[in-house]
C-alpha cells in the first residue's frame, strides 16, 4: 500500500477507500470477525443463507458456537409464534369452512406444542444439556409435520412460516451437533 504524506509531517493519508477498513484494534473489527464465525458455521447447516440471514442481524461483539445458537433459537422460537397468530387469525376469518378452521386450529395447536418445546430445548440449552436439546428441537419438526399433512392434497396456508421454521430448526440441529463436537 502506497502512503501519501500529509503536510510534509510524517504522518500519512490512507487513499480515501481504505479510510473505512477498520484496523485489527477497532471495535468494528470485533464485528467483522463475529461474522466470519457465523458463516464458518452456517456453511456447516442444511440451510447456509438462512442461517446467515437470521443471526448475522442479532450479534454484537464476540460470538462463538453457543451464541449463535442461541441466536437462531431465539429467532425461530419468534417465528413459530408468529406461525400460531397467523393460524389463529386464519381461523378466526369469516368465511371459512368448518373442516379448514378445524384443521386451522389443529394447526395452532400444533404450533403452539412447538414453542413450547422450543422453549423447552432453550432451557437444555442453557443446562447445556444437548441430547434434550436435540430431542427437543425434533419434536418441534414432528410437531410441525403433523400440521403439514392435515393439509395434504390442499393448498397449505402456513408455507412460509412453516418453511422457515422447518430450516432454521434443521440448522439448529446442526449446530447442536457443532456444540456438541466442542465439549
Amino acid at each position: 500500500m502506497v502512503a501519501i504524506p500529509y503536510r510534509g509531517t510524517s504522518e500519512t493519508l490512507l487513499p480515501a477507500p481504505l479510510q473505512s477498513i477498520p484496523s485489527s484494534n477497532s471495535p468494528s473489527s470485533n464485528l467483522l470477525d463475529t461474522n466470519i464465525t457465523v458463516t464458518n458455521v452456517c456453511r456447516k447447516t442444511e440451510y447456509p443463507d438462512q442461517c446467515i440471514s437470521t443471526v448475522s442481524p442479532f450479534l454484537k461483539g464476540n460470538s462463538d458456537i453457543s451464541t449463535i445458537l442461541d441466536r437462531t433459537m431465539k429467532s425461530t422460537a419468534w417465528l413459530i409464534k408468529l406461525g400460531s397468530i397467523h393460524s389463529q387469525r386464519l381461523s378466526n376469518a369469516p368465511g371459512k369452512p368448518k373442516d379448514e378452521i378445524k384443521i386451522l386450529k389443529s394447526c395452532k395447536d400444533n404450533y403452539d406444542n412447538a414453542l413450547s418445546d422450543f422453549q423447552e430445548a432453550m432451557k437444555a440449552l442453557a443446562c447445556k444439556d444437548l441430547e434434550r436439546m436435540n430431542s427437543m428441537l425434533k419434536a418441534v419438526l414432528s410437531e410441525l409435520e403433523d400440521c403439514r399433512d392435515e393439509y395434504l392434497g390442499k393448498t397449505f396456508p402456513l408455507t412460509t412460516y412453516d418453511d422457515k421454521v422447518t430450516k432454521m430448526t434443521s440448522n439448529c440441529l446442526a449446530i447442536v451437533d457443532m456444540v456438541h463436537q466442542h465439549h
